[in-house]
């Protein structure tokens, strides 16, 4: 595992990684002042520019090295939807000023995905292209709410939305039409759909009958499995997912205690398994793996339990 460090505060996060290996997040500053986006490449933390206010953070990274994210304006006055290339930032709602966006991901082709809210407070998946008017994706007649996680390059869009008749969260799939699949449950009410890769394989979280508990969920082929989670865990969440179909997230147990998690060839790894000695002896839990690469590299969140700081991670699954 290699300690991503900080810019200076005692917190930082990774959301996503490319096949370059360069990773995206966040990390708060010198004094725990802000928080701000960032990426690492080769070791090194390089701060993110804002778009004027004091927090922003990135969620994700495509393979020509841009960024999306999320970032307070000047003054902290509305929080908007974020581009960000190595050398600039772009404010992709600053067309509407007094609204509130966020983007979440990223394609090879540029395309942004996110949320954002209309003037009468509605929340909206939202498709931006810089310098087009951004694109806004229904969840079907009657709309209570849509919402953006992820796009692949073929323009399948995987979210949230729910409706009128069918208030509760459902897991989302938008085609590159605009049309609408609602993915299957797990029994429970509502469902989460988190991230696609390139197959259009599409992972999340669903509530088990009795809406009780969540667990992982794969969504392929038409079908939809229960990836479960680690023994003795009461839910997971998934949340990336790579071209090998391996899986990576959460699962949670009593005690709101979480292991990062890795699901290959249908197993469910705690990867804490992998973490070298030094690193135990230091403290160091792997408490959420958030995405993959197409190497198996994994980034993620470590909890140190002797100092109570939080750092981004990177490692590669093998035996210490």
């Amino acid at each position: 595992m290699l300690d991503l460090g900080t810019l200076g505060g005692d917190y930082s996060r990774a959301y996503g990684i490319n096949n370059a290996g360069i990773v995206v997040g966040s990390s708060r500053t010198e004094a725990n002042l802000a928080e701000r986006a960032c990426y690492w490449i080769n070791g090194e933390i390089v701060e993110l520019e804002t778009l004027g206010g004091q927090h922003s953070i990135a969620f994700d990274i495509n393979e020509n090295a841009y960024i999306a994210g999320v970032s307070y304006t000047d003054n902290n006055a509305n929080i908007h939807a974020a581009l960000w290339s190595i050398y600039d930032s772009v404010d992709l709602s600053a067309d509407q000023a007094n609204t509130t966006s966020t983007a979440y991901a990223i394609d090879d082709l540029g395309r942004i995905v996110g949320n954002s809210y209309n003037v009468a407070g509605q929340e909206k998946a939202t498709m931006w292209i810089w310098g087009a008017e951004p694109v806004f994706y229904s969840a079907g007649p009657s709309e209570f709410f849509a919402f953006a996680n992820d796009i692949n390059n073929s323009g399948q869009i995987v979210g949230n939305s729910a409706t009128a008749d069918q208030p509760l969260r459902r897991a989302s799939l938008w085609h590159s039409d605009g049309s609408i699949t609602h993915l299957g449950s797990l029994g429970g009410d509502e469902s989460f759909a988190k991230a696609i890769n390139e197959q259009g394989q599409i992972v999340g979280a669903a509530y088990l009958a009795g809406n009780t508990a969540a667990a992982a969920v794969l969504w392929a082929d038409g079908q939809t499995y229960n990836l479960g989670g680690l023994a003795d865990g009461i839910s997971s969440v998934a949340y990336g997912i790579n071209e090998l179909t391996e899986v990576v997230g959460v699962t949670y147990f009593k005690q709101q205690r979480r292991r990062a998690t890795l699901w290959k060839d249908g197993i469910a790894i705690d990867l804490n398994q992998y973490l070298p000695l030094q690193a135990r002896q230091q403290g160091w839990h792997l408490a959420v793996a958030q995405a993959n690469n197409d190497s198996g590299w994994i980034v993620g969140e470590a909890v140190n339990l002797h100092s109570g700081e939080t750092h981004a991670y990177l490692m590669y699954p093998t035996r210490p």
